[in-house]
């Protein structure tokens, strides 16, 4: 059982196939930082919003302290592109923390 490796890829398809309307979804990337005892824990996520809910599909673990930055955020979108298609991507907002070159 420790060994077992949890498919990301799959939770996201299920949770993007329960949700209530059809795309095109407007999508939202946001970061969360704490510290559990000693460990720090920091996480990327990129959810759909829909009617004022986030629904999270998408999720990196960061291995550091402090922001993302503009290629792990071009990450995320783009595994969520490679997974869903651009077809179904409205609109994409984020915090003023997110602010990079690109």
């Amino acid at each position: 059982m420790a060994d077992y490796s949890l498919d990301k890829d799959l939770i996201a398809r299920l949770i993007f196939a329960l949700l209530p309307h059809e795309p095109p979804y407007s999508i939202a990337i946001d970061r969360t930082n704490w510290k559990f005892g000693q460990t720090n824990i920091n996480i990327l996520v990129l959810a759909i919003v829909y009617e004022g809910v986030a629904f999270p599909i998408l999720f990196k673990l960061m291995p550091k302290r402090g922001n993302s930055h503009t290629a792990e955020r071009i990450q995320i979108v783009n595994h969520y592109i490679r997974l869903f298609g651009k077809e179904t991507l409205h609109y994409l907002v984020a915090d003023r923390e997110f602010v990079g070159e690109h």
